[in-house]
């Protein structure tokens, strides 16, 4: 089912949009612009699509936009006019992204939702700007390392272990848990990537290709 997140300044604007689109069977969440702020942002990663209300200023939805991967359908509620930041005159809306308007009937909601290709990620100059934004510590990095050098492939938690902490334990094993959920995290606040690890139970972790394809492409682990 793909989730669509509704951002908004006043939830009770959106609650015949999010109706509607409720009716088309999506999962539909709705909350303020707040969640753009750097404690929220990785909230975004579990949703599909997002929509910026058209009581989001300009300025702020630029700001905003800027924040989401790539790989996201993102989309502007239409008005005539938007609220411009610092002086709260009023200017034409120009964006270049998806429009939708609420009085779309069901079927023309439908067709923009699903319309647009999820693009892949594009990894910009602004990326290699960040190859050393991302502060990871000593562990943290020698685990990235291990699963990078495993080219996708599933490396073991115990052998995982077995090269960042020297033995196996209990003690290991959940630290090593605990730098996975730490990596996916930064990654994706530094670098907006959706997917970073893959986990199949019971054997180990493994680097998705688009986080193995960023690395080497900015040359992370280059000395």
């Amino acid at each position: 089912m793909d989730t669509i997140l509704i951002i908004t300044k006043n939830i009770l604007n959106e609650v015949d949009l999010e109706y509607k689109l409720k009716q088309l069977n999506f999962a539909v969440y709705c909350v303020t612009e707040s969640i753009l702020s750097s404690e929220n942002i990785f909230v975004l990663r579990y949703f599909n699509t997002i929509i910026f209300s058209n009581n989001i200023s300009n300025d702020e939805f630029e700001a905003g936009r800027k924040k989401i991967s790539k790989s996201k359908r993102v989309f502007r509620l239409e008005s005539e006019y938007a609220v411009q930041n610092e002086d709260h005159s009023y200017i034409p809306l120009k964006v270049s992204t998806g429009k939708i308007n609420k009085e779309f009937k069901l079927e023309e909601l439908r067709e923009a939702m699903l319309s647009g290709t999820i693009n892949k990620v594009d990894y910009t100059k602004e990326a290699l700007n960040k190859k050393r934004e991302m502060s990871l510590s000593k562990k943290e990095f020698s685990v990235l390392k291990c699963l990078y050098e495993g080219h996708g492939d599933t490396v073991n938690r115990s052998e995982i272990c077995e090269l960042v902490w020297g033995a196996v334990s209990n003690s290991s094993l959940s630290a090593l848990s605990n730098i996975i959920r730490r990596l996916e995290l930064k990654v994706y606040r530094t670098y907006l990537l959706e997917k970073s690890f893959d986990t199949k139970w019971g054997a180990g972790y493994s680097l998705s290709h688009d986080a193995h394809e960023l690395f080497q492409s900015i040359g992370f682990f280059d000395t």
